[in-house]
């Protein structure tokens, strides 16, 4: 009678196996959270945001493309010795062309930010509450282009406070006799740390 020897996974295919599966298993949960953020509690889709933006995400619009519903574009103002200035396109008031790569950067981030705003945006007591946003890295992305553009590109480069807002160009319906309309959503003012 003979007898079959049978051989042992060794423990490197072992610990390779579990980590494997555990990382599919993190992936699969954290993608399909993101997909279903809506049903998720706030701090569950913040970390399922940060792990599928921007290497896991698709804005697919292949089979029916919506017709754009506004036109956003990133503003910002800043305050020197408390001071504001006035409401500035970033891109423009740096000198960036409506065709450059800076105009194209700054869609994405207003892209980005304008879908935070209209699925974190709420109120509470008749006040909007930007926390939901403030914690995203879109609002983060946005603020720190704004800084950054204002640091490098800016003839006055000192300032106290810095706020951004969105500039939301509502495009009337095709056919419509009606004129676009105009809607701003002013984030929190940010001050730099000392």
């Amino acid at each position: 009678m003979s007898t079959v020897e049978t051989k042992k996974p060794s423990l490197l295919i072992i610990v390779f196996t579990c980590l494997g599966v555990m990382f599919l298993l993190v992936h699969f949960t954290l993608t399909s959270v993101f997909s279903l953020r809506e049903f998720a509690p706030h701090q569950l889709q913040s970390v399922a945001e940060r792990y599928t933006f921007p290497t896991f995400h698709q804005d697919w619009k292949l089979f029916a493309p919506d017709l754009a519903m506004y036109n956003a574009e990133l503003e910002y103002r800043f305050a020197h010795s408390g001071q504001w200035n006035n409401w500035q396109d970033v891109r423009a008031a740096h000198g960036f062309d409506n065709d450059s790569r800076m105009e194209r950067v700054e869609q994405g981030f207003n892209h980005q930010l304008a879908w935070q705003a209209t699925n974190n945006l709420y109120a509470k007591d008749g006040v909007a509450q930007f926390d939901r946003i403030m914690t995203s890295t879109a609002y983060k992305n946005a603020l720190y282009f704004a800084v950054k553009m204002h640091e490098r590109h800016s003839s006055q480069k000192q300032y106290d406070s810095l706020q951004i807002r969105l500039n939301f160009r509502f495009n009337p319906a095709p056919g419509a006799t009606s004129q676009a309309e105009n809607t701003m959503l002013e984030f929190p003012i940010y001050k730099p740390q000392p």
